[in-house]
């Protein structure tokens, strides 16, 4: 694991991000989060270098997500196909549990084609505006940013960081009607991470 002891930008894998790099244990918008929405020992219980049996867990509902924001940021197929309809059959179990293991996020065709779709329908977005036309040309994917705030560590991974400071991040919704994403940005702590 990446170990660093000093404030700056690093180039990191996730997993070592998530393990937290830093000196002491740091604070990040996750845990932020759960300090403001519950309590100091729901955050003590999250956090992987101050419970020592925490085991960092994997939605299967954000595969979908997970697939569309590493292949629109850092331009990389994560996933594994796994020609199936569904993954009800021991046959489609395995090859799932294979690509898991193997640090990859399964899917299926359907759930191919979808992440394709949103994938190009981002490109589309973000080419309709001026200051958004070609960022990641002149942007790096997945930093890690550590600091340190009134002698406690601090670390974030914005999607992107691009030339002159602009941090961007990248959400999927199952509905992007303004009000509608309006209380799913609440509801996700998407205002604290932000103001991270």
């Amino acid at each position: 694991m990446t170990k660093i002891s000093e404030p700056g930008i690093y180039d990191i894998p996730a997993d070592d991000y998530h393990a937290d790099p830093t000196p002491e244990p740091s604070l990040s918008s996750s845990i932020a989060k759960v300090l403001i929405a519950r309590t100091p020992r729901h955050a003590r219980l999250q956090h992987p270098r101050l419970n020592p049996n925490f085991e960092r867990s994997h939605n299967k509902k954000y595969d979908i997500g997970i697939a569309a924001h590493a292949m629109l940021l850092e331009g990389e197929d994560v996933f594994v196909e796994v020609d199936a309809r569904d993954f009800k059959s021991d046959a489609a179990k395995e090859a799932r549990d294979a690509a898991y293991a193997a640090g990859k996020t399964p899917l299926l065709p359907h759930q191919i084609e979808t992440v394709g779709a949103m994938n190009k329908a981002a490109h589309a977005q973000l080419d309709r505006h001026e200051e958004a036309r070609g960022i990641f040309d002149h942007g790096k994917a997945e930093q890690t940013i550590i600091w340190q705030e009134a002698g406690i560590w601090c670390k974030a991974r914005p999607d992107l960081i691009v030339s002159g400071g602009a941090l961007w991040d990248y959400k999927t919704t199952t509905d992007a009607n303004p009000d509608v994403w309006q209380r799913q940005c609440f509801n996700l702590g998407a205002d604290i991470q932000a103001s991270w």
